[in-house]
């Protein structure tokens, strides 16, 4: 693109970042990620000059899937730190980029971390969706956790997601890996007897 004399946007920057993703290429996503911060700031500065509050606002959104992005191409590449780096530079986490963290260290096999990410966030009483609930529950598994994983448990049933057979899945894969093959069990059972 830049050899062609075309500037990559705000819209161009996550498309590449998850090519350099699943390539594994962290040069390149290295490289994107220094290009990115500099046309970011060009671009804020022409949507300050124009006062458009919309324009604003919509680059705010579009930067915060960059981050994501950033986040994610990271750990994809087994850079956890630059993925951390990234992650707690954020001042607002979303649920996506919170996620990617933890399918990072999950991807890698860093169940420490995970679970050092888990109590973070519920120290600061954000929500968990699904896919961070299975990532952690992969953790659980790992390291035996029973506690947080009856935890999640807990909050699973409270929550209403009983019915997320992903969700349940990873449930019952936990229960089992820490050596509760009964309650795994009585689980799958359940599972089974709802789908009928």
């Amino acid at each position: 693109m830049i050899e062609h004399s075309v500037r990559p946007d705000e819209l161009t920057f996550p498309d590449v970042l998850k090519a350099c993703s699943k390539l594994r290429a962290l040069k390149e996503g290295a490289e994107i990620h220094a290009q990115g911060m500099f046309e970011a700031q060009g671009i804020f500065f022409q949507y300050l000059e124009t006062q458009s509050l919309l324009r604003i606002l919509w680059f705010i959104c579009m930067l915060a899937v960059v981050i994501y992005s950033l986040v994610y191409m990271y750990a994809c590449c087994g850079h956890l730190d630059l993925a951390r780096k990234v992650f707690d530079g954020i001042s607002e986490r979303s649920a996506i980029t919170w996620s990617s963290m933890l399918s990072g260290y999950v991807r890698c096999g860093h169940w420490e971390e995970v679970m050092g990410l888990c109590r973070e966030k519920l120290k600061l009483g954000v929500r968990f969706n699904e896919a961070t609930l299975i990532s952690v529950l992969t953790a659980c598994g790992r390291l035996r956790g029973l506690e947080l994983g009856e935890w999640i448990y807990n909050y699973v049933f409270q929550s209403g997601l009983m019915r997320n057979d992903s969700l349940m899945t990873s449930l019952v894969d936990m229960y089992a890996k820490c050596g509760f093959v009964d309650t795994a069990f009585e689980l799958f059972d359940k599972m089974y007897k709802r789908m009928l």
